[in-house]
């Protein structure tokens, strides 16, 4: 499995995670998958937060 981060220019916008599979038969062939997906990471601040505000705290 492999990962690729695509960080955006702007904290605020969407940046990209693709996640690749590639499984191989026993006559050596190799099929690839992958997927493109949209995330919008927090901030440590952002996250400690929204934890905050739901009843959570970090340790």
């Amino acid at each position: 499995m492999v990962y690729r981060w695509d960080i955006a220019p702007n904290w605020e916008d969407e940046h990209h995670i693709e996640i690749a599979i590639a499984q191989v038969d026993a006559a050596g062939s190799v099929l690839a998958r992958s997927e493109l997906l949209p995330s919008w990471p927090y901030q440590y601040e952002e996250l400690e937060v929204e934890l905050h505000r739901v009843g959570l705290r970090t340790e």
